[in-house]
């Protein structure tokens, strides 16, 4: 009887471990992919985040309105740096993952990822999958309106240059002077343009974050 209650035992230990052990993988599996998944999203926007900030210098430094505004008013998918799927894919693979899946959402400011676990549950010789989402918070300087990139002035995200203002009227000429025909005096030099300065309300400071959104 003993004999036969060891061996009951010992069947009961064997089938319990063969139940917990794949399933304590796959538990392992699954924080290993969706720490991967957050890692490579939140790298990528990263990216993105640094290559908007080196805009936002370039703005400040700007030697005249036109070429201010030429840095703005685009959509936020056109500042998009190259090598942001590359980096997703880095940092998968430094949480034992292969990235299988890469968008963007240029007008929401966003970046979605999926990645795979590089090793397959075993007994089961199925891989375990996690999804992504980071996005861009613009908190200052740089403001996202529609999908397109502004500049906050005064509290406002203004996308585009003010309207130039309107053209002072000509004067016209008298009557000819009794003098004419006499050598003009020489016109004076235009005074020296004071250096360009941004416009007024421009915040110079520059904070943008990333943030998980949804996984």
């Amino acid at each position: 009887m003993t004999v036969f209650l060891v061996a009951a035992v010992l069947v009961l230990v064997f089938v319990t471990l063969a139940f917990m052990i794949p399933l304590g993988a796959a538990v392992v599996d699954r924080r290993t992919a969706s720490t991967a998944a957050d890692a490579a999203a939140l790298a990528a926007a990263g990216l993105w985040r640094d290559s908007l900030k080196e805009t936002y210098s370039h703005a400040l430094d700007a030697s005249d309105d036109e070429a201010f505004w030429s840095l703005l008013g685009r959509s936020v998918g056109s500042y998009r740096p190259v090598g942001m799927s590359e980096t997703a894919a880095t940092f998968a693979a430094r949480n034992d993952s292969v990235l299988v899946d890469f968008t963007v959402d240029a007008r929401a400011g966003t970046v979605a990822v999926k990645v795979r676990s590089l090793e397959a549950v075993p007994e089961t010789g199925q891989h375990v999958y996690s999804t992504a989402t980071a996005a861009l918070d613009f908190d200052r300087g740089l403001c996202l309106s529609g999908g397109v990139i502004g500049i906050r002035i005064d509290g406002r995200c203004v996308v585009s240059a003010p309207p130039a203002p309107e053209p002072e009227p000509t004067v016209e000429a008298g009557p000819e002077d009794p003098g004419a025909g006499e050598d003009p005096a020489p016109a004076p030099e235009p005074p020296e343009e004071p250096p360009y300065e941004i416009p007024d309300g421009v915040d110079a400071s520059f904070a943008m974050s990333t943030r998980l959104v949804g996984s």
